[in-house]
């Protein structure tokens, strides 16, 4: 349901996840989510480790998934409206976007 709705967020935006059947729109969406997953599920949990997260003017250690995750840079279109999900929903709800990019993932 979740990558319907990301798939969905993608076309009001006027982009084009990938050709093709839906199951392959939904693979690119899996494989997005899974990459992200990866970058988060190390700091995820009371004995999580911290990120290091460089910007343009600093060096931030953190283990704060919405930190890492507004700071990232997305290598597609997908993984921008991913990420853009990610982070309004955390915003939204206050935390959260780590557990729910690991719901996504599965």
């Amino acid at each position: 349901v979740e990558c319907r709705r990301l798939l969905q967020a993608c076309r009001r935006r006027g982009l084009q996840c990938t050709e093709g059947p839906a199951d392959a729109q939904m693979d690119e969406v899996a494989r997005v989510t899974s990459s992200i997953v990866d970058i988060l599920q190390v700091s995820f949990g009371p004995y999580g480790q911290d990120h290091l997260v460089l910007t343009s003017s600093q060096a931030v250690v953190t283990n704060s998934a919405i930190h890492v995750l507004e700071e990232a840079t997305p290598g597609c279109a997908l993984a921008s409206v991913v990420l853009q999900q990610l982070v309004r929903s955390a915003t939204s709800l206050g935390d959260g976007c780590c557990t729910m990019a690991l719901l996504l993932d599965g």
